[in-house]
């Protein structure tokens, strides 16, 4: 059974390699992987119409692949994979350099998302480098995005990369927040309600959500302020833990009993 404390290398899908990347940052566990906090987030979350872009935004489009074409730079020996994405209101391009593997990924006729920033060429604007996520019909963008998020728990449904806030963690060489994403959801989904430590009245005093859905807003909040009262309730449960020690300590030192020691009075007076 999924817990805080399992071991992400006995969780299908984490091999070797990926375990050892997460090593590096000191990520062992489904805990250590859960209070991985992101450091900031990137906006994604409006959907346009491709008729409605324009240079140098940052946005998300949805439709169709149309084609997908893989080329070779003979000056600089780069691979290039240009795509050709269709919505209801147009076309656009999605350029990617030195992926290959792309070509089998993105697939005529599949569904998709693009997240990325719109560039300007000579003949038209296109999609540079963007973040691409593959979507089914049910996750379409006239689906209304609260449906996609279940509040009673930890689950998380819809997509987890593009056309939503997109969490962006501390990352390290070979491991990129994309990966992290791509464990951190179904981790989420699948974990059981955690039971809640910290008392009822403290966290109503406090305005503090609730552990499951701090966790869950954290990592893949629907509104920015979501993220922002989880990370305080989390910053808040450091305090207040460290205050707890600190009283254990003082009650544990107002326990003691220190020896009497003799002492000559108008010795020390003189």
């Amino acid at each position: 059974m999924l817990d805080l404390q399992t071991s992400l290398v006995s969780i299908p899908g984490v091999g070797p390699r990926f375990a050892q990347r997460l090593k590096q940052l000191n990520i062992l566990t489904v805990r250590d992987l859960l209070y991985h906090f992101p450091f900031r987030y990137e906006d994604f979350s409006q959907v346009y119409q491709i008729s409605d872009l324009e240079p140098g935004q940052h946005a998300t489009v949805q439709g169709v692949i149309e084609s997908v074409e893989l080329r070779r730079t003979w000056r600089k020996h780069m691979t290039v994979v240009e795509a050709k994405i269709q919505d209801d209101s147009g076309v656009i391009r999605a350029v990617w350099f030195n992926q290959p593997y792309l070509k089998n990924v993105l697939r005529p006729g599949h569904l998709a998302n693009f997240s990325g920033k719109v560039a300007v060429s000579e003949e038209d604007i296109y999609l540079s480098h963007p973040t691409y996520e593959l979507v089914s019909q049910s996750y379409a963008k006239n689906i209304p995005r609260e449906s996609a998020l279940d509040s009673s728990s930890t689950s998380i449904r819809g997509p987890k990369h593009t056309a939503r806030l997109v969490p962006i963690y501390p990352e390290t060489r070979g491991l990129t927040s994309k990966g992290i994403r791509f464990l951190v959801q179904p981790i989420l989904s699948h974990l059981p309600l955690q039971d809640d430590w910290l008392p009822p009245e403290v966290r109503r005093q406090n305005r503090l959500p609730e552990i499951n859905t701090a966790l869950r807003n954290v990592h893949f909040p629907q509104r920015i302020d979501q993220a922002t009262e989880a990370k305080q309730r989390f910053a808040f449960e450091d305090l207040f833990l460290l205050q707890l020690w600190n009283l254990k300590q003082k009650l544990k030192l107002a326990k003691e009993k220190a020896p009497a020691v003799k002492t000559d009075i108008p010795e020390l007076k003189n």
